[in-house]
């Protein structure tokens, strides 16, 4: 996407549906951090039946794999605070690694296994919008 921010308030959601198999793949980020190239990831790990994770630590959801997901992350750049929910649940809040140009996207890339498939539907962006809700 092509939604270059700074500051202010920012929030992407859809709906993702990821192929069995797919492992090592990065499903959805936002882009810019200070030290490192992300302020955040959602990475699908093989592990029960498809686990998404926050870059290769916490686990967000198992039993990912061959249904419909829905993604919601706003981020708060002004407070540096990302917020992550899952099927509408709130799944963790995480700093940003510092303020710089950040932007959404998605799909699947840096890509570290033998499969690398998802499906994306209902993106939607906005901004200046409430977070944490």
């Amino acid at each position: 996407m092509k939604n270059d921010y700074l500051l202010g308030k920012h929030q992407f959601e859809g709906d993702v549906y990821i192929v069995a198999g797919t492992a090592g793949t990065d499903i959805m980020q936002v882009f810019g951090g200070v030290q490192h190239s992300t302020s955040i990831m959602l990475k699908v790990h093989a592990a029960n039946n498809g686990t998404i994770k926050r870059y290769d630590n916490e686990i967000l959801l198992t039993n990912a794999y061959e249904r419909w997901i829905h993604v919601n992350v706003q981020h708060d750049a002004d407070n540096g605070k990302i917020y992550v929910y899952l099927d509408n649940q709130l799944k963790g809040v995480f700093d940003d690694r510092g303020q710089k140009t950040h932007y959404f996207k998605c799909g699947v890339y840096n890509i570290t296994g033998t499969r690398s498939e998802s499906r994306w539907k209902n993106i939607k962006y906005w901004k200046n919008g409430p977070v944490g809700k």
